[in-house]
Protein backbone atom coordinates (compact mmCIF):
# COMPACT_ATOMS: atom_id res chain seq x y z
CA UNK A 1 0.00 0.00 0.00
CA UNK A 2 2.95 2.30 -0.37
CA UNK A 3 2.17 3.78 -3.54
CA UNK A 4 1.92 7.61 -4.30
CA UNK A 5 -0.79 6.86 -6.96
CA UNK A 6 -3.53 6.03 -3.99
CA UNK A 7 -4.09 9.73 -3.14
CA UNK A 8 -6.58 8.98 -5.91
CA UNK A 9 -8.97 7.20 -3.87
CA UNK A 10 -7.26 8.25 -0.43
CA UNK A 11 -6.81 12.52 -0.98
CA UNK A 12 -6.39 13.11 2.69
CA UNK A 13 -4.37 10.48 3.42
CA UNK A 14 -1.53 12.37 4.67
CA UNK A 15 0.95 9.42 4.91
CA UNK A 16 0.07 8.66 1.17
CA UNK A 17 1.42 12.22 0.04
CA UNK A 18 4.51 11.90 1.72
CA UNK A 19 5.22 8.66 -0.26
CA UNK A 20 5.21 11.48 -2.79
CA UNK A 21 7.77 13.57 -1.36
CA UNK A 22 9.90 10.54 0.19
CA UNK A 23 13.73 11.66 -0.01
CA UNK A 24 12.41 14.63 2.37
CA UNK A 25 9.74 13.91 4.85
CA UNK A 26 9.99 10.08 5.25
CA UNK A 27 12.55 9.08 8.47
CA UNK A 28 15.21 7.38 7.96
CA UNK A 29 14.31 3.95 9.11
CA UNK A 30 11.27 3.99 7.09
CA UNK A 31 12.68 4.86 4.38
CA UNK A 32 15.46 1.71 4.91
CA UNK A 33 12.31 -0.87 5.35
CA UNK A 34 10.75 0.25 2.36
CA UNK A 35 13.75 0.18 0.12
CA UNK A 36 14.89 -3.10 1.92
CA UNK A 37 11.70 -4.29 0.66
CA UNK A 38 11.70 -2.84 -2.75
CA UNK A 39 15.03 -4.70 -3.25
CA UNK A 40 13.83 -7.74 -2.39
CA UNK A 41 10.86 -7.11 -5.09
CA UNK A 42 13.70 -6.79 -7.25
CA UNK A 43 15.91 -9.83 -6.59
CA UNK A 44 12.84 -12.05 -6.99
CA UNK A 45 12.16 -10.43 -10.37
CA UNK A 46 15.49 -10.66 -11.75
CA UNK A 47 15.43 -14.37 -10.07
CA UNK A 48 12.93 -15.44 -12.87
CA UNK A 49 14.33 -13.20 -16.16
CA UNK A 50 17.82 -13.77 -15.22
CA UNK A 51 20.62 -12.46 -13.11
CA UNK A 52 22.49 -11.14 -16.06
CA UNK A 53 19.97 -8.04 -17.17
CA UNK A 54 19.55 -4.71 -16.26
CA UNK A 55 16.46 -3.54 -15.00
CA UNK A 56 14.89 -0.02 -16.79
CA UNK A 57 12.09 1.19 -14.48
CA UNK A 58 10.08 4.04 -16.08
CA UNK A 59 8.22 5.19 -13.03
CA UNK A 60 7.65 8.82 -12.95
CA UNK A 61 7.27 8.42 -8.88
CA UNK A 62 10.95 7.59 -8.86
CA UNK A 63 11.74 11.64 -8.94
CA UNK A 64 10.70 11.85 -5.13
CA UNK A 65 12.85 9.15 -3.92
CA UNK A 66 15.59 9.71 -5.91
CA UNK A 67 18.13 9.82 -3.38
CA UNK A 68 16.61 7.09 -1.29
CA UNK A 69 17.31 4.40 -4.46
CA UNK A 70 20.83 5.81 -5.30
CA UNK A 71 21.79 5.41 -1.77
CA UNK A 72 20.07 1.37 -1.91
CA UNK A 73 21.00 0.91 -5.47
CA UNK A 74 24.49 2.54 -5.67
CA UNK A 75 25.39 1.48 -9.07
CA UNK A 76 22.24 2.35 -10.33
CA UNK A 77 22.14 4.97 -13.43
CA UNK A 78 19.41 7.48 -13.98
CA UNK A 79 18.46 9.06 -17.17
CA UNK A 80 16.34 11.89 -16.42
CA UNK A 81 13.56 12.46 -18.93
CA UNK A 82 13.21 16.69 -19.07
CA UNK A 83 9.69 18.00 -20.09
CA UNK A 84 9.00 21.73 -19.64
CA UNK A 85 7.22 21.64 -16.30
CA UNK A 86 3.51 22.98 -17.84
CA UNK A 87 3.23 20.10 -20.02
CA UNK A 88 4.20 17.76 -16.84
CA UNK A 89 1.69 19.97 -14.71
CA UNK A 90 -1.25 19.28 -17.37
CA UNK A 91 -0.04 15.47 -17.45
CA UNK A 92 -0.32 15.18 -14.26
CA UNK A 93 -3.47 16.22 -13.45
CA UNK A 94 -5.27 14.54 -16.51
CA UNK A 95 -3.88 11.48 -15.81
CA UNK A 96 -5.79 11.69 -12.12
CA UNK A 97 -8.54 13.31 -13.41
CA UNK A 98 -10.91 11.09 -14.33
CA UNK A 99 -9.77 8.43 -11.30
CA UNK A 100 -10.14 11.64 -8.83
CA UNK A 101 -14.10 12.06 -10.15
CA UNK A 102 -14.86 8.40 -9.92
CA UNK A 103 -13.62 8.34 -6.44
CA UNK A 104 -15.98 11.39 -5.62
CA UNK A 105 -13.51 14.43 -5.49
CA UNK A 106 -11.81 16.55 -8.23
CA UNK A 107 -8.36 16.93 -9.02
CA UNK A 108 -8.82 20.73 -9.51
CA UNK A 109 -10.66 21.29 -5.78
CA UNK A 110 -8.52 22.38 -2.96
CA UNK A 111 -6.31 21.39 -1.41
CA UNK A 112 -5.75 18.23 -3.35
CA UNK A 113 -4.34 20.75 -6.48
CA UNK A 114 -2.18 22.63 -4.59
CA UNK A 115 -0.84 19.42 -2.92
CA UNK A 116 -0.08 17.75 -5.90
CA UNK A 117 1.07 21.71 -7.28
CA UNK A 118 4.13 21.34 -4.56
CA UNK A 119 4.73 17.33 -5.35
CA UNK A 120 5.74 17.94 -8.62
CA UNK A 121 7.48 20.91 -7.73
CA UNK A 122 9.42 18.80 -5.17
CA UNK A 123 10.28 16.25 -7.97
CA UNK A 124 12.44 18.91 -9.92
CA UNK A 125 14.31 20.14 -6.42
CA UNK A 126 14.84 16.44 -5.56
CA UNK A 127 15.84 15.41 -8.80
CA UNK A 128 18.45 18.53 -8.84
CA UNK A 129 19.83 17.53 -5.45
CA UNK A 130 20.71 14.01 -6.46
CA UNK A 131 21.92 14.60 -9.61
CA UNK A 132 24.41 17.42 -8.44
CA UNK A 133 25.55 14.68 -5.85
CA UNK A 134 26.44 11.68 -8.70
CA UNK A 135 29.39 11.17 -11.04
CA UNK A 136 29.18 12.47 -14.59
CA UNK A 137 28.68 8.94 -15.82
CA UNK A 138 25.91 8.23 -13.38
CA UNK A 139 23.38 10.11 -15.23
CA UNK A 140 22.08 11.55 -18.53
CA UNK A 141 19.54 14.68 -19.12
CA UNK A 142 17.04 13.46 -22.37
CA UNK A 143 14.75 15.96 -23.43
CA UNK A 144 11.74 14.22 -24.64
CA UNK A 145 11.36 16.15 -27.55
CA UNK A 146 14.69 15.29 -28.50
CA UNK A 147 13.88 11.57 -27.68
CA UNK A 148 10.78 11.88 -29.78
CA UNK A 149 12.43 13.27 -32.99
CA UNK A 150 15.70 11.77 -33.40
CA UNK A 151 15.29 8.76 -31.18
CA UNK A 152 18.14 6.21 -32.70
CA UNK A 153 20.65 9.86 -31.90
CA UNK A 154 19.34 10.00 -28.22
CA UNK A 155 19.18 6.56 -27.47
CA UNK A 156 22.95 5.54 -28.65
CA UNK A 157 23.83 8.91 -26.57
CA UNK A 158 22.11 6.77 -23.05
CA UNK A 159 24.11 3.95 -24.20
CA UNK A 160 27.43 5.97 -24.98
CA UNK A 161 27.17 7.51 -21.35
CA UNK A 162 26.95 4.17 -19.36
CA UNK A 163 29.50 2.65 -21.50
CA UNK A 164 26.55 0.07 -23.16
CA UNK A 165 26.63 -0.99 -26.62
CA UNK A 166 23.26 -0.83 -28.38
CA UNK A 167 22.07 -4.67 -28.38
CA UNK A 168 20.91 -5.55 -31.90
CA UNK A 169 17.71 -6.40 -30.72
CA UNK A 170 17.17 -2.54 -29.61
CA UNK A 171 19.14 -1.43 -32.68
CA UNK A 172 15.90 -3.12 -34.76
CA UNK A 173 13.22 -1.78 -32.24
CA UNK A 174 14.31 1.32 -32.78
CA UNK A 175 13.96 1.13 -36.70
CA UNK A 176 10.50 -0.38 -36.40
CA UNK A 177 9.49 2.71 -34.40
CA UNK A 178 11.21 5.16 -36.80
CA UNK A 179 9.65 3.69 -39.86
CA UNK A 180 6.28 3.52 -38.43
CA UNK A 181 3.56 5.46 -39.90
CA UNK A 182 3.04 8.09 -36.88
CA UNK A 183 0.91 10.97 -37.03
CA UNK A 184 2.49 14.87 -37.21
CA UNK A 185 1.57 16.83 -34.22
CA UNK A 186 2.26 20.23 -33.92
CA UNK A 187 3.74 21.81 -30.91
CA UNK A 188 0.85 23.46 -28.86
CA UNK A 189 0.46 25.80 -24.97
CA UNK A 190 -0.52 23.01 -21.85
CA UNK A 191 -4.12 24.51 -21.31
CA UNK A 192 -4.24 24.61 -17.06
CA UNK A 193 -7.45 26.25 -17.03
CA UNK A 194 -9.62 23.64 -16.60
CA UNK A 195 -7.92 22.79 -13.84
CA UNK A 196 -8.10 26.14 -11.60
CA UNK A 197 -4.32 26.87 -12.41
CA UNK A 198 -3.10 29.73 -13.78
CA UNK A 199 -0.43 29.37 -16.66
CA UNK A 200 1.65 32.48 -15.85
CA UNK A 201 1.95 31.61 -11.90
CA UNK A 202 2.56 28.04 -12.91
CA UNK A 203 5.67 29.28 -14.86
CA UNK A 204 6.93 31.90 -12.25
CA UNK A 205 6.43 28.58 -9.50
CA UNK A 206 8.67 26.65 -12.06
CA UNK A 207 10.69 28.73 -13.99
CA UNK A 208 14.14 26.72 -13.03
CA UNK A 209 12.81 23.86 -15.31
CA UNK A 210 11.04 25.29 -18.22
CA UNK A 211 12.07 24.58 -21.29
CA UNK A 212 10.94 27.93 -23.33
CA UNK A 213 11.66 26.73 -26.86
CA UNK A 214 9.21 24.03 -26.17
CA UNK A 215 5.96 26.04 -24.93
CA UNK A 216 4.95 29.55 -25.08
CA UNK A 217 2.38 31.69 -23.04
Amino acid sequence: LCSFVLIVPFPAADWIWRMGTFDRDLDDDEQQRLMCWYERCLQKHLYVHGTDKTLLSKNASFAGMAGSLVGQFPSARLVICERDALHVVESQFKSLADGCRFFGHLADAEPFRGRLVECLAFYYENLERVRAALPDDQYIEVPLWNLSRDTRAVISDIHEQFGRELAAATDEAIAAYENRPAPRREGRSPDLVPFGLDAKEIAGRFSPWRHNEEVRL
